[in-house]
Order: C-alpha cells, then structure tokens, then sequence
C-alpha cells in the first residue's frame, strides 16, 4: 500500500515537471535562421563597459568587435584599472571613452572597482 502513494507521488511529480517544462518553454520565442536580422529598437541606448588591466594584447580585438556589431551602440567605456602597458593609449586611439579606476580601496578585489568606476560614467 505505502508503495503505491510513492508511485503515484512520483508520477505527479513527474508529471507536474513535464507539464511545466511545456509551459514554460512552448511560447519561447525562436531566433530564426542564421544570418537573419533581429528587429532591433534603434531608440535603445546601449553602453558596454569594458575593465580592462594590462591588455594591451587584447584590447584592440575586443573594441573592433564591439564597433562592428549593428545594435547601434552608444558608447564603449573602458576602465583601465591601473594598467601598466599601452591598454589606455590602445582603448583612446580605438575610440572608447577612457575612465581611470586606479584609486580602487583595500576591500575591493578583483575587476569589481573598474566595473563600479565604469558604470558610474554613464
């Protein structure tokens, strides 16, 4: 008897997932076929920020990228967060704006400081 509750509570269960699994996904939207053109919003403004420390090997290939993608974006951020190559000089001449995030304090680690310091240049 006590096996077939679980029987039949697993079987809701089960079913119950599937169940949501259809819901959930049956109305996603599909992207087409490759190489075919999203409807995009032109009136959207989109800003990429990019922290950046010592990529000087990097940089150049990242920004050209990002120049020629055809969402239209509004402006590319770099924050070099206290490089000690030609990051920045590289970032300026590709035409990103440059935001200096080298007075990052002692609690802070890791790409965070640049991220937050890039995002306040909005």
């Amino acid at each position: 008897m006590a096996l077939e509750i679980f029987d039949i509570i697993d079987f809701i269960i089960i079913g119950s997932g599937i169940l949501s699994f259809w819901l959930l996904f049956y109305r996603m939207p599909a992207l087409g076929s490759p190489g075919k053109k999203l409807p995009f919003d032109r009136s959207v403004k989109i800003s990429v920020l990019v922290p950046c420390r010592n990529e000087e090997h990097n940089i150049a290939g990242i920004l050209d990228d990002l120049s020629n993608q055809d969402i239209g974006l509004y402006e590319i951020i770099c924050s070099d967060d206290a490089s000690n190559d030609n990051t920045a000089d590289i970032a300026i001449s590709k035409g990103a704006f440059l935001v200096k995030a080298s007075d990052k304090p002692d609690e802070w680690m890791g790409k965070s400081w640049a991220c937050r310091k890039a995002s306040e240049a909005c």
